[in-house]
């Protein structure tokens, strides 16, 4: 049975002759009841924003572009589906706000 970490990719991502890698250590202080999968490759959008924040504080010097696509990859989910989970995640906040 796999564990809440197994369901991140951590390979090493190249963007433009540049590895990225993000380890699991960097990534275990996030596990919490709301930063949940559904199932592998399919994160909650909790963890999609949180983990979003990560990379964007982590790589703030890259475009938009990167930090989405290493967020991506990390998650397994594709950038269109990270978009859509972003924006569902926004508009219920801006519903619930």
């Amino acid at each position: 049975m796999s564990t809440w970490i197994d369901n991140f990719n951590f390979e090493p991502l190249i963007i433009n002759n540049k590895e990225y890698i993000i380890k699991p250590k960097d990534i275990l202080k996030f596990e919490s009841e709301g930063n949940y999968w559904h199932a592998k490759k399919d994160p909650s959008t909790w963890l999609i924003q949180t983990i979003s924040g990560f990379i964007k504080q982590k790589y703030k010097a890259k475009s938009k572009a990167v930090q989405n696509e290493i967020t991506a990859h990390l998650l397994g989910i594709t950038v269109k589906s990270l978009d859509s989970g972003l924006d569902w995640n926004d508009k219920y906040m801006d519903w619930h706000g």
